[in-house]
């Protein structure tokens, strides 16, 4: 049985002040304080607790790591759904030092693409994505975070699961009703023209 950690909503009812789109705040430290863990089964169906998940997108200039998730991807909710961000569910596997955040944002970059020229100190926090809108943002909390790479040398390590490319702002734009819901949102608050 997975155990997946996350917030009780009413704990973050200061933060969700939109019941979609982007919330700009520079901390995330009162989240890894009230972490606790939920059967994952048990907590897709539950909103009064929200699943956190580390969202990393990534940019090389000017072009954005997208990825299509196949149907072989566990998340049938999501299958075909183009996505700006990298992240999953955080594990008790993540807890094994105080930043339980960026060991699971890593985790799940290394399980499913290497950016070989990532410049991983570059990742930095910029704020969270809330949409209680959908049925799978409304048991959801997104930390989204964005780094830069130096090249687009990139090799897909669950290939059966997805499939990645480097794209303009313009692809996005013109392919904006193939994003989910989070990227839609990044999309919109967080790539400049």
């Amino acid at each position: 049985m997975e155990q997946v950690l996350g917030v009780k909503r009413a704990l973050l009812e200061h933060l969700l002040t939109s019941e979609f789109g982007y919330i700009t705040d520079s901390n995330y430290d009162f989240i890894e304080k009230n972490l606790e863990s939920r059967d994952r089964a048990a907590a897709e169906t539950d909103s009064s607790f929200k699943q956190i998940i580390p969202y990393l997108f990534i940019e090389y200039d000017k072009r954005y790591l997208l990825y299509r998730r196949t149907k072989n991807q566990s998340e049938e909710r999501l299958h075909e759904k183009l996505s700006l961000g990298i992240g999953g569910h955080i594990n008790p596997i993540d807890c094994f030092s105080p930043q339980i955040i960026n060991n699971c944002l890593l985790r799940e970059l290394e399980e499913e693409v290497t950016v070989h020229d990532l410049e991983t100190n570059s990742a930095r926090f910029l704020g969270f994505i809330n949409d209680d809108i959908s049925e799978v943002g409304r048991v959801h909390l997104g930390l989204v975070f964005k780094a830069n790479a130096s090249s687009m040398k990139i090799t897909v390590n669950e290939i059966d699961k997805l499939h990645c490319d480097w794209v303009s702002r313009e692809y996005l734009i013109e392919n904006s009703q193939k994003l989910e819901s989070w990227s839609q949102i990044v999309l919109d608050n967080l790539i400049d023209e």
